[in-house]
């Protein structure tokens, strides 16, 4: 590489590449331009020896750019930098909404978030009646660690003890999904022959050669045709689908627990406060869990700031409540209301704060409904803390939805000390005394 300068402030870069050559060719005026010039000289077909002449390129460019970029950066390209910007930000707009628009369609014409219906949902649950007694693991209950709505689940089963074996009257397995590249929960996770909770060995023998949840579908319905989605409640016996739908599940978890013959956990719908309870349940819903989901995928910033206003609002006001009861519907033990709430909050100040950009405060900002996590936690260990892994789901989400994260990288957190004493015993029952008849 040969550096000459001159009375203009430009470098003149020169690379050749020679062979053999009798002769050299007469030097090249520099070419006053950002732009690289290939400068060849053919071989002449009709000498008598062949001769490979040097290959040259010229590059003439300001000094300050050279220096900036060694020669090999951006700007020393034909397309001046803002221009090659202005590209680059309109490709991936448009990529980005193509992308958006299959991962989280959007009411016409507003950019609001639209959660569709189900492609799929069984009438197992509305059709079929189960009564009497219930079998030692007669129901399958599919689920991701990763997913709110799966989590809900699993903490009915729990508070239910439905999925309790201590004293084999287990009436739910619960069979771990795992996400794939590919978007498909599979039964094993990535890059794994085995389940890690060896659960394929416990499944009937029609399920257990199943790769992945659509193929679990199909099984009990040959014309599945839509997105096999969790969580998913399969009657083992028959190989009817249950339910596909998380609140449908949780009833029918209530159905189970009502009745069995065996004691039971706690009632998490006691009969006083079921309408409270099922007000709440819609308002969480609707405010929080799937509010969450607007805002992260939002497509213009009027749907951005109304979902989350939304989503504050309504934590403002839990907060308020929460201050003078333990619970969210004012039970003095956890309801159906508290276990639609706790899977947003344990994933909001690790997920959605930073991914869905629901940025006003963290959980950890709100006294109230920290310690009011702390107490689930703490309380009900037995219960709850199987049912979530903060990291993994943290993982999960930032690594998978790529057209919020193209970079994949995973941000630091802080959910606080969630084993500081949560101290508000004095607002409810003590859970000893909470026994279903």
């Amino acid at each position: 590489m040969t550096l000459k300068s001159s009375k203009t402030s430009h470098a003149l870069f020169v690379l050749s590449t020679c062979g053999s050559q009798s002769r050299r060719r007469p030097p090249v005026s520099p070419i006053r331009s950002h732009s690289a010039k290939l400068l060849r000289t053919p071989n002449r077909r009709n000498s008598r020896r062949t001769r490979q002449l040097p290959t040259t390129i010229v590059c003439r460019m300001d000094e300050r750019t050279v220096r900036r970029n060694s020669g090999a950066g951006i700007l020393s390209s034909a397309v001046p930098f803002e221009l090659l910007v202005r590209m680059a930000r309109l490709f991936w707009r448009q990529l980005w909404h193509l992308m958006m628009s299959q991962l989280a369609p959007t009411r016409k014409g507003t950019g609001s978030y639209e959660r569709p219906p189900p492609s799929y949902l069984s009438s197992g649950y509305k059709d079929q009646i189960w009564t009497g007694s219930f079998e030692e693991d007669q129901f399958l209950l599919f689920y991701g660690i990763e997913c709110p709505w799966c989590h809900r689940c699993l903490l009915a089963a729990a508070f239910h003890r439905l999925t309790d074996n201590s004293n084999a009257s287990r009436i739910i397995v619960p069979v771990r999904v795992y996400p794939s590249p590919e978007g498909k929960w599979v039964l094993r996770p990535v890059g794994s022959r085995s389940n890690a909770e060896d659960a394929n060995e416990r499944l009937p023998a029609t399920y257990r050669s199943a790769r992945d949840l659509k193929q679990i579908y199909r099984n009990a319905d040959p014309s599945f045709r839509g997105r096999a989605t969790a969580p998913l409640l399969v009657d083992a016996r028959s190989g009817l689908i249950v339910s596909n739908e998380s609140a449908d599940i949780v009833r029918f978890m209530r159905h189970i627990a009502t009745e069995r013959q065996t004691p039971s956990g706690i009632d998490p719908f006691p009969a006083e406060y079921q309408s409270q309870i099922e007000a709440d349940k819609t308002w969480i819903h609707d405010n929080l869990n799937n509010g969450v989901y607007k805002v992260g995928f939002a497509r213009t910033q009027a749907a951005y700031e109304d979902a989350e206003r939304s989503v504050f609002q309504t934590l403002a006001e839990l907060e308020q409540r929460l201050a003078g009861q333990r619970y969210v519907s004012g039970t003095p033990y956890p309801s159906e209301s508290d276990i639609f709430l706790f899977p947003t909050l344990i994933r909001f100040d690790s997920v959605y704060h930073t991914l869905f950009r629901c940025c006003q405060r963290k959980i950890t900002e709100f006294p109230n409904l920290h310690a009011w996590m702390r107490d689930m936690i703490q309380t009900y260990a037995a219960e709850v803390s199987h049912t979530f892994d903060v990291k993994e789901t943290a993982n999960s989400y930032f690594k998978s939805l790529f057209p919020l994260n193209p970079s994949g990288i995973v941000p630091k957190y802080d959910l606080g000390r969630l084993d500081v004493p949560h101290q508000r015993e004095q607002l409810g029952a003590k859970p000893d005394s909470l026994q279903r008849p």
